[in-house]
């Protein structure tokens, strides 16, 4: 896990805050998000502005599994491409 995320026990969840440099790439980075979430069927809670996104993973039972770090990290590989591929 990278400092992005913020690891919390009551409740047990991730939590992290992605910037962006415009809209268009936010809306990208949800979309791919939302697939990822959708094939692991456990998703996130989600708000966002113009230029963040606002991530918290909560776990499924009362502590951090495999699973909820394995969407955490498909989340920055999506960023991560996304801010290369536009920087």
């Amino acid at each position: 896990m990278n400092d992005r995320w913020k690891q919390k026990s009551k409740p047990a969840s991730l939590e992290a805050r992605f910037e962006f440099d415009s809209f268009e790439i936010l809306r990208e980075f949800l979309d791919q998000t939302a697939e990822i979430a959708e094939q692991l069927e456990h998703h996130p809670n989600i708000s966002f502005s113009k230029q963040h996104v606002s991530m918290i993973i909560y776990a499924k039972t009362g502590e951090l599994m495999d699973i909820d770090f394995e969407l955490q990290s498909s989340f920055d590989k999506v960023y991560d491409s996304l801010v290369t591929t536009t920087s």
